[in-house]
């Protein structure tokens, strides 16, 4: 068992398609956690301007 555990293991640090594969999954995560920061950070003044919007567009809209 232990020895198919070990040739297994040996045989994925060999293949170079699984480092791309590696790197591009740390590159989908390290945007991922910039996304999550960024709409954390500002959500609430997104959220603000998004209501101001909201409300000036349906003032215009009673104007009519």
């Amino acid at each position: 068992m232990l020895q198919t555990v070990t040739f297994a293991l040996g045989r994925v640090l060999r293949d170079r398609k699984g480092v791309s594969a590696t790197e591009y999954t740390l590159m989908v995560v390290g945007i991922a956690a910039l996304v999550l920061a960024g709409a954390t950070v500002l959500g609430g003044n997104i959220s603000t301007a998004l209501g101001d919007i909201g409300s000036y567009l349906v003032g215009s809209a009673a104007a009519l």
